[in-house]
């Protein structure tokens, strides 16, 4: 709705009576939804050559070292979840913050089943999961 419209309704609301005389408008800094839809592509649009040049830039450091997941992967999930819990973060580091959860996450998950047995590793990711949902 238009915010002179709305001014409007108030001040008939407060004239009727139905609102007490000090009712103010509050003024909400949300979004328009098509603006946040653009946004969070561009951010997803954005996060595969970050991501691809992570890869080319950890690969070998990855896949043939034993801590190499643990590092590359917890790193990049404490940074997202550090971003996340921030109060004000702009829309694009959010929504790019969300893809860098689930790549750590995912090269968390190699490193766990690369070298434990799945039942121990499974517990692992499960564990790291519960650790995200409290954080």
């Amino acid at each position: 709705m238009n915010h002179e419209r709305l001014q409007r309704m108030l001040s008939n609301a407060v004239a009727a009576g139905i609102l007490p005389a000090d009712a103010v408008l509050e003024h909400s800094e949300d979004r328009p939804w098509p603006v946040v839809i653009l946004i969070a592509i561009g951010a997803w649009l954005a996060a595969i050559p970050l991501f691809v040049v992570v890869i080319f830039l950890t690969g070998d450091f990855v896949t043939d070292t034993l801590v190499g997941p643990y590092v590359v992967g917890l790193s990049m999930v404490t940074i997202a979840v550090l971003l996340l819990k921030k109060n004000r973060l702009t829309l694009f580091v959010e929504q790019l913050a969300i893809p860098a959860l689930l790549v750590g996450c995912g090269v968390l998950t190699f490193g766990l089943f690369e070298n434990l047995p799945n039942a121990a590793a499974a517990m692992a990711m499960a564990l790291l999961v519960i650790g995200i949902i409290w954080a």
